[in-house]
């Protein structure tokens, strides 16, 4: 029976009132809504299940030697008595894992705003396609792989000089497997980040070289240039995605070398009163290796962020732009003004003094570059009034810019001999 009149129910036109109408429709809304942010979880969980999962083994592997370890200082040295150097061992060993731990929380955290930036790399390849009719191939170059390569490589010979001066030992052996781990989860973070700087570069340079040869033989160039307007739009939202998307990963993989380094200065000062070569070689390699990623980290971010800004003024320049020819045409000078007055920034704000002033820092030393490579090119040719608001805008910079001057000559002082010298 009830059967029966569902079905005769069914058959009834029923006219909703206004009332329900707009019920109906907010209910319809909210349904897809939370079905949107289902199947992005669903979708972020699923590229971020495979370095999860790897960060929780190796975790799994540090915390089972670290037991290893504590249960050998027991048993072989038949006391139970804690020395003050494996107690600074045991410290460190615990900071590391709570390091480790806290990585694939943040990688959870970070989930959605991967996935934003896969989907804006999907999204501006296939507008890149229908405007071109050719697929965007990103060169990344391997950098990658090269630097895991390298850091594995630099494990290994440090390893290799402790065992040829001292032998097989267990607390070596257990040290560098924990030590590779750890640079294993690392690298999780460092890799991703990595290859999407190196893909924004990739990527810049091909839209750049396309915008200067439409420019250049198309007639048509206020259509040739909206067109490419979005597609500069869309890789400057790429930058900003990708400091979103791994503020908390690098935050904590700045924090794991910057302890690295302190442990290693420390040891270096105890290894110059032993004079003992071999350790402190293989404290400066550890040291090095710290200071690498930190610098590829940083570099990548500043010559993504330039290219992206600096490389699409001048660009241009190139094909021939001039303020006032094309003032007349609304969405060239807003196009322009964009990209000379702000551009976008890789920046990863909310993860600590250190790392925004850093990137604040790169932000305002592309901003400056923006003014003056401009100006050798012939901008001084271009309008007072303008030039006087780029002008102000630099001077309203230059406090937050000298604060980062400290960070540049003491606490990271390789960076700013090596490239962000300016």
């Amino acid at each position: 029976m009830v059967t029966i009149g569902i079905l005769l129910l069914g058959k009834i036109p029923m006219v909703p009132s206004g009332i329900e109408a707009r019920t109906s429709r907010l209910v319809a809304r909210s349904a897809d809504h939370y079905t949107k942010r289902l199947v992005s979880s669903v979708e972020s969980a699923r590229l971020f299940s495979g370095p999860m999962l790897y960060s929780l083994v190796v975790y799994a592997t540090m915390v089972t030697l670290l037991v290893m370890s504590i249960k050998h200082h027991f048993t072989d040295s038949h006391r139970n008595v804690l020395t003050f150097d494996f107690s600074l061992y045991i410290m460190w060993d615990l900071l590391f894992l709570v390091i480790g731990a806290t990585l694939p929380i943040a990688m959870m955290f970070e989930a959605t705003q991967f996935h934003a930036l896969v989907c804006g790399w999907h999204q501006l390849q296939a507008d890149y396609k229908r405007l071109t009719g050719r697929h965007l191939v990103l060169q990344l170059k391997r950098i990658p792989l090269m630097y895991f390569c390298l850091v594995l490589a630099l494990d290994f010979i440090s390893a290799a000089i402790d065992i040829s001066e001292h032998g097989l030992k267990f607390h070596s052996t257990i040290f560098l497997a924990k030590k590779i781990s750890m640079d294993c989860i690392a690298y999780c973070s460092v890799a991703l980040w990595l290859g999407n700087c190196l893909a924004i570069i990739s990527a810049g340079k091909i839209i750049i070289t396309e915008l200067y040869t439409e420019l250049n033989f198309r007639p048509n160039k206020a259509t040739c240039l909206s067109n490419y307007r979005k597609l500069w739009m869309q890789l400057s939202q790429l930058t900003r995605y990708t400091g979103t998307s791994r503020t908390y990963s690098i935050a904590i993989t700045f924090l794991y070398f910057f302890v690295i380094v302190v442990m290693e200065s420390y040891r270096i000062i105890l290894v110059l009163y032993s004079s003992s070569t071999s350790e402190l070689v293989i404290k400066c390699v550890n040291t090095f290796q710290s200071f690498l990623c930190i610098f590829l980290v940083c570099d990548l971010a500043h010559r993504a962020t330039e290219c992206v800004s600096t490389k699409f003024g001048e660009g241009l320049l190139k094909a021939g732009f001039m303020a006032n020819k094309w003032s007349s045409n609304e969405s060239m000078t807003i196009f322009y003004e964009t990209i000379t007055t702000s551009p976008p920034t890789i920046s990863l704000r909310g993860c600590g003094m250190v790392n925004h002033r850093l990137f604040t820092w790169i932000s305002l030393t592309c901003y400056s570059r923006v003014k003056t490579r401009l100006l050798k090119t012939g901008r001084s040719e271009f309008d007072p009034e303008y030039n006087n608001k780029i002008n102000g805008n630099i001077t309203t910079s230059v406090a937050a810019w000298s604060k980062v001057l400290l960070l540049q000559y003491t606490t990271l002082p390789m960076m700013g001999r090596l490239r962000f010298q300016y």
